[in-house]
């Protein structure tokens, strides 16, 4: 047997292992189990987790699942959209859980590769274009918006005109992680979301990347805005505007008991740990 085949046969152990960890995970997890008897582009998504790049914590699927549960109870309606796609890794869920007539928007420098200034991932457009179409379900992309450019040249206005000037429900900032950069980024998800809409930010807590925390702090001394902290969890912090925060807390509370509670600029959030979280 050469190195070729040795090499491959390894891959594919390594790939079997990966499925296997993940169905049990799935089958021994009822919240995720659940969500896979539902949506079986979910399910075959939570399967296959771990053979996509990028960096998610697979508990905040869950939480991402009750956001949109949420919004479609309340008719809180508006595309999806997020800035640093990578391979789509967090964008996947977001378009499944997109209705076919709503929107979604990917923003990425992708092969503009000078446009990555900290080197914060390297987005691959052919490799997220594959990853959305396999794990879409067969759902058409005619809705699906790409923009691939340098997020911090671009400004609320570019976004909602890409997407007929409709406004989104669930915006996800992991773009470059610079001060500036994500203040920026922060000002234009806030000025193209509807109300009731949730932005999500990354890495706020990441030691690795000072900048983001900096950059949402930014933010609020600079701009004047209703956006109110309600969840603190996976690597990530979610806003909201302040009228729908509460609810938010209590929606996803009830569903999945948080680890405690605490405060952040001035409001209340729900804190789930990466160790000591169960889904139920």
């Amino acid at each position: 047997m050469n190195q070729n085949n040795i090499l491959y046969m390894g891959k594919r152990l390594k790939l079997l292992l990966n499925r296997i960890i993940m169905l049990y995970t799935i089958k021994t997890t009822p919240f995720l189990k659940k969500m896979g008897a539902i949506n079986k582009p979910i399910k075959k998504y939570l399967l296959q987790f771990r053979e996509i790049e990028g960096w998610l914590n697979l508990k905040f699927i869950p939480i991402l699942s009750l956001i949109n549960q949420f919004q479609i109870d309340r008719h809180i309606e508006g595309g999806v959209a997020e800035i640093g796609i990578h391979h789509g890794k967090l964008f996947i869920p977001l378009f499944i859980f997109c209705d076919e007539n709503e929107f979604s928007l990917a923003i990425d420098c992708f092969e503009k590769q000078e446009f990555n200034y900290d080197n914060s991932g390297k987005g691959d457009y052919k490799i997220f274009i594959n990853n959305l179409k396999k794990f879409s379900g067969g759902k058409k992309l005619v809705n699906l918006k790409i923009i691939k450019e340098d997020s911090t040249k671009l400004n609320a206005e570019t976004y909602l005109r890409k997407v007929e000037n409709n406004k989104f429900r669930i915006f996800s900032i992991d773009g470059c992680h610079t001060a500036e950069a994500t203040k920026i980024d922060l000002k234009n998800s806030y000025g193209c979301l509807t109300e009731g809409g949730v932005i999500i930010i990354d890495d706020y807590f990441n030691h690795h990347w000072p900048g983001v925390s900096q950059g949402v702090n930014a933010f609020f001394n600079e701009y004047k805005s209703d956006l109110k902290p309600f969840f603190v969890g996976f690597n990530k912090i979610l806003f909201t505007n302040k009228k729908y925060a509460d609810k938010y807390i209590k929606f996803i509370s009830e569903k999945i008991p948080p680890t405690r509670t605490s405060s952040l600029f001035g409001s209340q959030v729900v804190i789930y740990g990466p160790n000591d979280f169960l889904i139920e």
